[in-house]
């Protein structure tokens, strides 16, 4: 094809056909991510539902991890509410899957929040760049969220946040 690389030509496919074939290549990422997920007392919340905002975290969180895992992406577990309550350092290995999950089963939401100092804690305690994806329903004083946040994307962290919210609060 006119503007591809020689190098990408499968010269030897080329030899047997007669025809130009260009090698295409899958990107590998050695991505860690770190799914925090808040387990103060706002995530009790229910609603008329049956299941909890915290719950709902809890299963978008598993879901998250076993995609990741499945793509041999390395994944962390970080609970907090006014500071952090338990870590557990990311694994790239499928058997890592059902430690999260027991810690995110154990895990009881309870007492206040205060956002800010678990992110400032993780942004320093974490050496190396990754994706910290943030499950919370963000009650919290809005400029301490935003300087938090500043601060793992200063450290250069890629971040994204799921507001988890129930329409009866």
């Amino acid at each position: 094809m006119p503007g591809d690389a020689l190098r990408d030509l499968d010269w030897k496919a080329l030899a047997r056909t007669d025809r130009l074939y260009v090698k295409r290549y899958e990107e590998e990422t050695n991505l860690k991510a770190y799914l925090m997920v808040d387990v103060s007392g706002s995530m009790n919340f229910a609603g008329g539902d049956l299941m909890t905002k915290f719950r709902y975290a809890s299963c978008i969180a598993a879901a998250l991890a076993f995609l990741m895992l499945r793509q041999r992406d390395a994944v962390g577990l970080v609970l907090f509410r006014d500071g952090l309550v338990s870590f557990v350092p990311p694994r790239s290995v499928s058997s890592h899957l059902n430690v999260l999950l027991r810690e995110l089963t154990a895990a009881t939401p309870g007492a206040e929040t205060s956002m800010a100092p678990a992110f400032h804690d993780l942004a320093e305690r974490l050496s190396r760049r990754g994706l910290v994806i943030i499950l919370s329903d963000f009650l919290d004083d809005a400029d301490e969220v935003l300087t938090g946040l500043r601060h793992f994307r200063h450290r250069g962290h890629e971040v994204l946040a799921l507001q988890i919210l129930d329409p009866r609060e």
